[in-house]
């Protein structure tokens, strides 16, 4: 068994934690090969980026019955914590 699993299985991994489907030692190796390497980093952190957008974009589009100040300030929200990643 290879305990450094390769980028492209990392990859595989990142979008099943977020969807909550990976677990154990699977779970356990991703973090270590996410803690080793950068690019691998980086692209879970644009994948939770786009999560967080998709989310926004659907809680906005439920919101559809707020006041255009109260979708200014979700809006507002959402870029400054673009901003901030």
């Amino acid at each position: 068994m290879n305990l450094m699993p390769h980028c492209q299985r990392v990859a595989q991994n990142v979008s099943a934690a977020r969807d909550g489907q990976l677990h154990g030692w699977a779970r356990i190796i991703t973090l270590l090969h996410l803690a080793l390497c950068g690019p691998c980093r980086r692209y879970a952190r644009d994948i939770d980026q786009i999560y967080s957008a998709l989310q926004s974009a659907h809680q906005a589009q439920r919101a559809e019955g707020l006041s255009a100040s109260a979708k200014q300030h979700v809006h507002d929200r959402v870029d400054q914590e673009d901003a901030e990643r």
